[in-house]
């Protein structure tokens, strides 16, 4: 079954939103459903696809009545103004519509090649200041709960400050 001619008019998919009672677009359909060379998608992950994509559709629907007038540059400006996971996700969404638009031949090249989603960056992670500590330690009435702070102790010390890590103040036996 090939897709509708205009399946990649950015309308049909601005006017494919969640809220909408019109019959889904075959983008969604093929990740749902799954294709010839696709496996079927959960329901919960095409309507988050979906919903990143939407706010870069309605921008480029403004501007163009065919995806593939959508340039490098467009998807490049429009992630530039995003940050952290809301960048990832949205390329991640971006390059599985442009994918499939490609596949299905709506459009001759795909914008969000060779784009990198990058690495996800945590936070850093700070030590805990000698309150803190004493707090947890105050805390820890338990013998299991003192295992489990000695064990948080061990495995968040630094390599080289390992070794030097006392245990008698964990010992099952101090009251």
């Amino acid at each position: 079954m090939s897709p509708p001619s205009n399946a990649g008019s950015p309308s049909v998919w601005k006017d494919s939103r969640p809220t909408s009672a019109r019959r889904p677009s075959a983008g969604p359909r093929t990740l749902r459903d799954g294709g010839p060379r696709s496996l079927p998608r959960r329901q919960g992950t095409v309507w988050l696809y979906l919903n990143h994509v939407r706010p870069a559709l309605l921008e480029w629907s403004n501007r163009y009545d065919h995806l593939r007038e959508v340039t490098r540059d467009d998807v490049l400006t429009h992630v530039k103004k995003l940050h952290g996971h809301h960048r990832r996700d949205q390329l991640v969404a971006l390059r599985s519509l442009f994918t499939w638009a490609k596949r299905a031949g709506l459009i001759f090249r795909n914008p969000t090649s060779r784009i990198k989603v990058g690495q996800y960056e945590y936070g850093v992670i700070q030590p805990l200041v000698p309150a803190q500590v004493d707090r947890s330690v105050a805390a820890a009435t338990t013998p299991a709960a003192r295992l489990i702070l000695a064990l948080a102790a061990v495995h968040a010390a630094r390599a080289r400050s390992a070794p030097s890590c006392s245990t008698t103040s964990t010992s099952a036996t101090a009251g």
